[in-house]
């Protein structure tokens, strides 16, 4: 009797161990650079982006506001 729940504990082990595998790839991979330099690179063209709206529209006055975050924004 316990030699079959020694092969059901090792059969459920090995699946769970199995079902890991999805979560460990997606948690490695979301902490790669590659990855992080990619959202970071779509977070700053859409700054970029709405930075250029906003001074179209003209919000902002003071132009050395305007040229000093444009500055650091085309770094």
């Amino acid at each position: 009797m316990t030699l079959r729940f020694d092969i059901f504990g090792a059969v459920t082990g090995a699946m769970g161990l199995v079902g890991m595998i999805p979560l460990f790839y997606t948690l490695i991979v979301s902490q790669l650079p590659s990855h992080k330099l990619k959202v970071l690179d779509e977070t700053l063209l859409e700054t970029d982006n709405l930075w250029h709206s906003v001074v179209e529209e003209a919000l902002f006055v003071e132009s050395q506001f305007v040229q000093e975050v444009t500055g650091r924004l085309d770094l």
